[in-house]
């Protein structure tokens, strides 16, 4: 049996021949999209041509268009021109502000990941494809980092009033210039903001409603990793954490200098501290018990 395999990640079928098809008893695509028209698929079907791909695209017949592959993620802007374009993206997807005619001059969107785009532009791009998680954010607003803490630093040199975060925004630094930021007229939006507790009167007014908001004792520092608790992270941090990721906690001292925790990942707890854990008032996805004997 004579076989014939093509792997790629876009197949462009649409000048297939009928003498590349002839002489095969298989013909395998393996591809993430295939390119092509009504003339080449009544030409595939007519031979026995299996198709292991994520998704067929149809063409006009004739039709000049080109494909533009990114493998990373993409930020698209107003300037863009998608004239006779097909975009695929294998990555993060990013719509700017007033993009919404660049995205549209594009025959066609493909995105394989997440898009993130104005709340304006929903329901208007129906050439997007996605295969994926679509966000959309405030429309005006400057996109920061997944995870952004806010410092005078970032007030200072903030040249929008309004931005948002993907993920969480905090407000930790409990020096912060809190009249600044109300001078300038900033705002914040996020999927969730964690701040300290003498701040809250004043940034308050500066979140979004929608924004899921997390009262923390003031002291609190953030630890942006999974954390093993010992004696020497209280030391040097202090006895009030916010740790994103989790938490292990074998050792007695430590959890007993600890005042306050929150942990968006899990707590392991040594089984012989399980009930001095239990009798704070810790906040955490789900408790693990860590016992020595299994």
């Amino acid at each position: 049996m004579k076989k014939k395999i093509i792997n790629c990640a876009i197949c462009d079928a649409r000048n297939v021949s009928e003498e590349s098809l002839t002489g095969y008893d298989q013909i395998m695509i393996n591809a993430a999209i295939i390119l092509t028209t009504e003339r080449a698929k009544q030409l595939l079907d007519r031979y026995p041509v299996a198709l292991n791909v994520a998704s067929v695209t149809m063409l006009p017949d004739n039709a000049d268009i080109t494909a533009k592959v990114v493998n990373n993620k993409f930020t698209l802007g107003p300037d863009a021109d998608g004239k006779d374009c097909l975009l695929v993206v294998n990555g993060k997807l990013t719509l700017e502000n007033g993009s919404l005619a660049a995205a549209e001059s594009f025959h066609q969107i493909i995105a394989n990941g997440t898009v993130l785009m104005p709340r304006s532009f929903n329901g208007k791009l129906h050439h997007l494809k996605n295969n994926g998680k679509i966000i959309y954010y405030p429309d005006g607003a400057s996109l920061l980092n997944s995870t952004t803490s806010i410092d005078d630093l970032f007030v200072q040199r903030a040249q929008n009033n309004f931005y948002y975060c993907l993920d969480t925004l905090f407000f930790l630094d409990t020096s912060l210039n809190t009249t600044r930021i109300e001078e300038k007229e900033l705002r914040f939006s996020a999927e969730k903001v964690v701040i300290a507790e003498s701040l809250m009167p004043a940034l308050l007014p500066r979140i979004e409603e929608e924004t899921k908001v997390i009262p923390v004792p003031d002291g609190t520092v953030l630890l942006e990793d999974d954390v093993a608790l010992k004696p020497r992270i209280i030391k040097k941090y202090g006895s009030k954490l916010y740790v994103e990721g989790d938490i292990t906690i074998k050792d007695k001292e430590a959890l007993d200098r600890l005042e306050y925790l929150y942990v968006t990942g899990d707590a392991r707890v040594l089984k012989s501290l399980e009930d001095a854990f239990l009798d704070q008032s810790f906040v955490y996805d789900a408790l693990k018990v860590i016992d020595p004997e299994i």
